[in-house]
């Protein structure tokens, strides 16, 4: 028996008792607590996960993909433990993990999934903790500068870890982004790397707007360091671009997005290869296919 991790448990799960009976806030508290008790409190919890853990981070877009895919996963009939509610760091994942795992620190019902969103610079202390077997990134924009430093900081913290991830680690890049589609490149193990994005042929001509200026975060290769060119500009940085010194560009993708309508429909569900999602009184249709590979 580990008593370290017994007692990181019920310290961490006491906090949380008081914390609501004297009604207090912060999520991560609990979380804390047990992570000062037993630093490894994280790493021995996740072998409790049946089929294993999904990890989500980006500047932008992190709770709606999470949503999405628990949605998914709810209708195939999956169990899964989510940090909706909580921190996206790492004290805030143990915090919401302690809410459903017994004094033993096992889970009380079976879980299959944990889909936990993801602080991007506190990305690598939660992967290397859990040994995720899905980590997806969705994008990379200026943000906290104070906490994060510049993009260029943080990708290259992204390329750390995923040098030093398990090689049997699946990475979904957004290939819209240069700056994540450039992970791509330091992933071992070519068949567990997958990309998603817009495809070429989407029906939304407003998107494609390669002749006014904006302001992107990566206008240059971030393989060699010259300028970016666009065919197409979705958003800020994201688009369909090629770097005119070196062989990068946007690659093929595995999943992809072809078209996207607003209609006035309010469910959420999702059926073949159409998602429909509500958002602002309005049904987003998002239709896409997928590429498989061999």
């Amino acid at each position: 028996m580990d008593i370290q991790y017994i007692m990181a448990i019920l310290s961490g799960k006491l906090t949380a008792f008081f914390m609501k009976a004297f009604r207090r806030g912060g999520t991560a508290l609990p979380g804390l607590v047990a992570e000062t008790i037993d630093k490894n409190v994280l790493k021995k919890i996740s072998p409790h996960f049946k089929r294993g853990i999904i990890l989500i981070t980006g500047t932008n877009g992190k709770t709606t993909t999470a949503n999405i895919l628990a949605n998914i996963l709810r209708q195939k009939g999956w169990s899964l433990l989510r940090n909706s509610a909580g921190s996206n760091l790492k004290r805030g994942i143990i915090s919401t993990i302690l809410k459903s795992i017994n004094l033993k620190g096992e889970f009380k019902n079976k879980i299959d999934f944990g889909i936990f969103e993801c602080d991007e610079a506190a990305l690598i202390e939660i992967a290397l903790s859990l040994n995720p077997q899905i980590i997806l990134f969705n994008n990379l924009f200026r943000d906290q500068l104070d906490r994060y430093g510049e993009v260029e900081t943080v990708r290259k913290k992204w390329i750390n870890l995923i040098q030093n991830l398990k090689t049997d680690t699946k990475i979904i890049l957004n290939a819209d982004d240069p700056g994540v589609k450039s992970l791509g490149d330091y992933v071992q193990d070519k068949k567990n790397l997958f990309y998603f994005g817009l495809c070429s042929s989407i029906n939304q001509e407003h998107l494609k707007d390669n002749t006014t200026y904006c302001i992107t975060d990566f206008e240059r290769c971030p393989i060699c360091g010259k300028e970016l060119v666009y065919d197409e500009r979705y958003f800020s940085h994201l688009g369909n671009y090629f770097c005119k010194n070196c062989s990068f560009k946007k690659p093929s993708l595995d999943v992809c997005v072809k078209n996207i309508y607003c209609i006035p429909f309010f469910i959420f569900y999702i059926v073949r290869n159409t998602f429909k999602i509500l958002a602002k009184n309005k049904l987003i249709k998002i239709s896409y296919s997928f590429v498989f590979k061999p």
